[in-house]
Order: C-alpha cells, then sequence, then structure tokens
C-alpha cells in the first residue's frame, strides 16, 4: 500500500471526526486557516512533519496511525506492547540497541559499498559510534543467551527430558553447535 497524501488526510479527517473536531478546531489548534486544513484532509497539500505531530497530539493519535500501512501498524503495535512489559532498564537496552542497529543500517544504506570509493572520515566515525557499542551489546547478550540456554538445558535433562530429541520435535537446531 502506497502513503499519499490523499490517504494521510482522509486519515486525519476520520480521526477529527472520531474526537468530535472541526476543522476549525484544528486550524485554531495549528495556526491555519480552515482553508488549509480543508486542503490538507482532501489530499491536496503535503502536511509537515510538525504538524503532523501536533495533529496526533491532538487527536490522540499515534504518528503511525497517518502515516503506515495497516501491517506496519500492527508491527508497530506488538512492538510497543513488548516494550511496555519490559522493565525500564530492560526498556531502555532495548531502545539503545534498536536506535543503533537503525542508524548502522541506514549509514550502511547511504555509503557506496561497491567498493569504488571510500566512505568519508566522517561517515566512517558515524558508522564506528554505532557500530562498536552495538557489537558489544550484541555479544554480551549472546553470551547471556548461552548461559540461560545452559542452565535451562541441564535442568531439562536433570528432569528426564532428552533436549536434543526435543528440539528435533520443534524442527530446530541446538543453538550451541
Amino acid at each position: 500500500m502506497t502513503i499519499t497524501n490523499e490517504l494521510i488526510g482522509n486519515r486525519i479527517k476520520a480521526a477529527r471526526q472520531e474526537q468530535g473536531f472541526t476543522q476549525k478546531d484544528i486550524a485554531a489548534q495549528l495556526g491555519r486557516t480552515v482553508g488549509a486544513i480543508s486542503q490538507l484532509e482532501q489530499g491536496m497539500v503535503n502536511i509537515s512533519a510538525i504538524d503532523l505531530y501536533k495533529i496526533a497530539t491532538l487527536l490522540n493519535k499515534s504518528l503511525e496511525h497517518f502515516v503506515a500501512d495497516e501491517e506496519r501498524q500492527i508491527e508497530i503495535a506488538n512492538i510497543v506492547s513488548l516494550a511496555q512489559r519490559e522493565s525500564d532498564e530492560g526498556r531502555k537496552h532495548s531502545v539503545e540497541l534498536t536506535t543503533r542497529l537503525l542508524n548502522i543500517f541506514q549509514l550502511a544504506d547511504t555509503l557506496d559499498l561497491d567498493g569504488k570509493s571510500k566512505p568519508t572520515d566522517d561517515q566512517l566515525k558515524a558508522f564506528l559510534k554505532d557500530f562498536v557499542p552495538a557489537v558489544a551489546m550484541i555479544n554480551s547478550m549472546s553470551k547471556q543467551l548461552n548461559d540461560l540456554w545452559e542452565m535451562m538445558s541441564s535442568d531439562l535433562e536433570v528432569d528426564g527430558i532428552d533436549v536434543e530429541a526435543l528440539l528435533k520435535s520443534l524442527n530446530v537446531e541446538n543453538p550451541t553447535e
């Protein structure tokens, strides 16, 4: 699904009506004219990120509600639900790692990786600024997961459960091999 100005405008209009606001109410909050809001809802003009944020806040909707397709909205809602169940420290750690990984992949997309030209010093610094801590975090997580697996598989074997047979029945490989 392509997200167009018309689709965003329709979503704004539906959310506005759902909340019982008029175009005049929205215009007053944004410092715009009613005509400008009408054009926005019809998809005739682009909306600025700041105005979209203000509208989302005013209408008690996420930004994703206006700019993401349904599948992406569900994915985002699932991620938010998982994050809400984490401890504050766990959530902080997850957000930091996710942010670093997204920065790494976005920067990698902008670099010329065909080997014909070298990245600039600034690009390398930006990459390494997130890459090195991300690798350290992933290595630490990997060690914690391996330790957890060893503890759990030992407990299962003590309880008389054949871990290898269990893994085979689930059609998964032993994660430590």
